[in-house]
């Protein structure tokens, strides 16, 4: 299989997985009773939850202008701009493409090779990931633990297991980056010294990217604001909960400190499943999931409840990205047959 039929195998396992979860999530739909609930929004909160998901790109921007403080000085601007074209990406092309396109833009308009930015956006998504491990322990480990044991088998299985996997990845990842990240550097730019006739030139490209990419995902330890990134990702966690909590408020459900917590770490997993872009129907199925089972809503509830949340996220992204997309004239084909390293 050639890499353009696994490119379309990929697509269409990923729709598919879409279209598995949209008909779990309304299957058995009441329209009746769904419009009801959507009718009864409270959409002055339903706004401002969309504004603060906005702002939470504000936040995200800042604290990658402190990630980038060791390459370059950079004002928030372009960032915020290369942050929200990322989340556009996400939300309306497939594989993700939106991390690439943030990559891609932020190096157009900076001395940054395009590796080297991605490095930082791979170091961003692991500290994002640190943040949602801090929230399992406050939402789920802790309560669970001190609290009634019988919630525990309530939770999914998938949860539980996607919570497993995301917390040993990210942990060893971490650990790794910190022990061995700088001697990997190390090793790679002695082979990049070690100029000789044998090597390709293909060779000393790939060799070229991967110390681009260990210097953006190790600049953490050459940052003087490591204290600084942490309490931003603290903060941005803290928004993404105020926006939960407001769009739970919004349709009228009352599940909770904690169910809230619960909610946004569910729906937080349910994105990293391979689906179509915007994370259409795995979102919605994680919602519906949690909502009819843990919290014993009813499923017209859930349904709306799903529905309001990903519009909060997906809505804001989509329309301001499409302003920084065009923009910035960036065309996908830009980023296809380029010297990105």
């Amino acid at each position: 299989m050639n890499l353009q039929s696994k490119k379309v195998a990929t697509i269409v396992f990923s729709i598919l997985i879409s279209m598995a979860g949209l008909w779990y999530a309304f299957q058995k739909i009441n329209i009746t009773e769904f419009w009801s609930h959507l009718s009864s929004v409270n959409y002055g909160l339903f706004l401002f939850a969309m504004g603060l998901m906005i702002f939470s790109v504000l936040v995200r921007a800042y604290r990658w202008k402190l990630i980038l403080k060791p390459f370059e000085n950079f004002r928030i601007n372009p960032l915020f701009g290369s942050t929200m074209l990322g989340y556009f990406g996400n939300s309306v092309l497939p594989f993700r493409i939106g991390e690439v396109l943030r990559g891609y833009s932020l190096s157009r308009v900076s001395p940054l090779s395009f590796s080297v930015t991605m490095g930082t956006i791979i170091l961003e998504r692991i500290l994002d990931m640190l943040g949602l491990i801090l929230l399992i322990g406050i939402f789920m480990v802790t309560p669970l633990s001190i609290g009634d044991p019988k919630l525990v088998p309530l939770i999914p299985a998938w949860m539980m297991k996607s919570i497993f996997i995301a917390v040993l990845s990210t942990v060893v990842l971490f650990i790794s980056i910190l022990i061995f990240g700088r001697n990997l550097l190390t090793y790679f730019n002695g082979i990049q010294r070690n100029r000789n006739g044998r090597k390709s030139l293909l060779f000393k490209r790939v060799v070229g990217m991967l110390i681009n990419l260990l210097e953006g995902i190790t600049s953490i330890k050459n940052s003087n604001h490591s204290f600084q990134i942490a309490l931003q990702t603290i903060y941005l966690w803290a928004i993404y909960y105020a926006c939960t909590y407001l769009i739970a408020q919004a349709v009228h459900i009352n599940i909770g400190w904690i169910g809230i917590g619960i909610v946004l770490i569910g729906s937080t997993l349910s994105i990293t499943v391979p689906a179509a872009p915007g994370y259409i129907g795995t979102y919605h199925a994680a919602i519906v999931y949690l909502g009819t089972t843990l919290f014993a809503i009813s499923r017209p509830e859930a349904q709306a409840f799903a529905v309001i949340m990903h519009a909060s996220g997906y809505l804001p992204f989509v329309i301001l990205g499409a302003y920084y997309f065009i923009k910035s004239s960036i065309h996908i084909s830009d980023i296809k047959d380029k010297n990105l390293v």
